[in-house]
């Protein structure tokens, strides 16, 4: 019985020890990933025009892309952000301000029934209601909104592009159903 004990002692020693080992392995693999990332990422972060160029014969359409060089192809199709001026002036925690004109992002909410009709902005069809998604418009700029369903009358609001949210349900409606 206690030659027994002994040996059940020892493999519960051994046990205890790879446990240790796995714990520490994974440790050391969690802090080189971290470390590896942050070396790519500065390394990333290279300044200077995007160049995208078309694959040739012998390599594949489908090669990988880096975030940075995609990021760089975008910029020129992205409305363009606060420049460093612009950044400065407003205090932390403070919203910033847009001047009529301004390209922006704004959330739109669409809610109107019946579920599954068409949602078109500027006449463009984004998707189907109930809608949460982004759309792009000037400051000051009307944002036509057209809910088409299936079967039935469409329905037309039109509201002015503010930063933040656009939100259309039957709250905002007139008894008639226009806006």
């Amino acid at each position: 019985m206690i030659r027994f004990v002994f040996h059940l002692s020892r493999w519960a020693e051994w046990v205890g020890g790879l446990f240790v080992l796995a714990v520490a392995m994974r440790f050391t693999g969690v802090v080189f990933v971290d470390l590896v990332s942050r070396k790519l990422q500065t390394a990333n972060t290279v300044q200077g025009p995007a160049v995208v160029r078309e694959p040739s014969a012998g390599e594949s359409a489908m090669a990988p892309v880096s975030t940075a060089d995609l990021l760089k192809a975008l910029q020129g199709h992205l409305p363009p952000g606060p420049s460093s001026e612009e950044a400065g002036r407003a205090a932390p925690g403070e919203p910033r301000k847009y001047a009529t004109g301004d390209a922006v992002q704004v959330q739109l909410m669409v809610s109107l029934e019946p579920d599954r009709s068409d949602v078109l902005v500027n006449g463009t069809l984004v998707g189907k209601t109930p809608f949460i998604g982004d759309a792009g418009c000037r400051v000051g700029d009307k944002v036509k909104i057209d809910v088409i369903p299936e079967k039935g009358m469409p329905t037309t609001v039109q509201r002015p592009c503010v930063p933040g949210v656009i939100r259309v349900d039957r709250a905002d409606m007139e008894p008639d159903g226009t806006r």
